[in-house]
């Protein structure tokens, strides 16, 4: 449910429709009335193709927006239009919650951007085709899927609560990976800048300046508040660090 009391959280619902389609999103839009107002259903295609679904788009009351796709550009057009869009709207709107609809991890580094200034990001995507990244960066997702022409939409956090009531040695393990992975572009980020000052320093890098760096970073308040905990646990997270970096004490130092 919607967790501020008093004032009704203004929802913006961006839809990757060449993604994702229609098919489920009025029972998305019944799940969102929850959490707050929609204020806002835009969809991104190049409607000149998929203009079959124009009057669904009517009846939902979804705002098409065209997308003319170029050569070069190809399928990316919709993603660069939509991510343009939510940045405006950040800047420019009283949106509260964004919600965008597309199993495209591609949606990860506006989905952080969005966060991180302090907007609720959930997601939404067809279960078969979302990688598990996606749902972990969003505050909330929703899997949408087609069984038996009864659409059902379940809660990602709500479908954790059940498994962690009781989860097996297996369980847990797949649980910790889930939560500690970093994105591999936020991964570079850490990679350069530890790379930076070890190069400046020409020695091993404290851990204090360390943690200093992936906090800063992954503008998270503390490190050990995070799913990563230590610096050992963001080592662990990211495939590029452990290649690259290993932990010496109470220090990092390049492989």
């Amino acid at each position: 449910m919607n967790e501020q009391k008093g004032k009704e959280d203004r929802i913006a619902v961006l839809i990757d429709f060449e993604n994702i389609g229609l098919n489920t999103i009025q029972k998305l839009f019944e799940q969102l009335a929850a959490y707050g107002k929609i204020a806002l259903k835009r969809a991104y295609a190049d409607w000149s193709k998929a203009n079959k679904s124009n009057d669904q788009i009517l009846e939902l009351g979804i705002d098409a927006v065209h997308v003319l796709k170029s050569a070069e550009k190809g399928k990316n057009a919709c993603d660069i239009r939509l991510t343009v869009d939510a940045i405006e709207l950040l800047f420019t709107s009283p949106i509260d919650t964004f919600v965008i609809v597309s199993s495209d991890s591609d949606f990860i580094p506006l989905i952080n951007k969005l966060r991180s200034s302090g907007k609720k990001v959930y997601g939404a995507g067809d279960k078969n085709k979302v990688l598990k990244k996606l749902p972990i960066s969003c505050d909330q997702y929703f899997y949408l899927e087609q069984n038996n022409s009864v659409f059902m939409i379940e809660n990602d956090s709500e479908k954790k609560v059940k498994k962690n009531s009781n989860p097996s040695k297996t369980e847990k393990k797949v649980q910790a990976t889930e939560k500690s992975e970093i994105d591999e572009m936020l991964g570079r980020q850490i990679d350069q800048a530890w790379s930076e000052k070890t190069t400046a320093s020409g020695k091993p890098i404290p851990g204090p300046i360390a943690v200093d760096v992936v906090v800063k970073i992954l503008k998270i308040e503390k490190l050990k508040s995070s799913p990563y905990k230590s610096l050992q646990g963001v080592l662990v997270a990211s495939p590029l660090l452990t290649e690259h970096w290993l932990r010496d004490k109470n220090s990092i130092v390049r492989k």
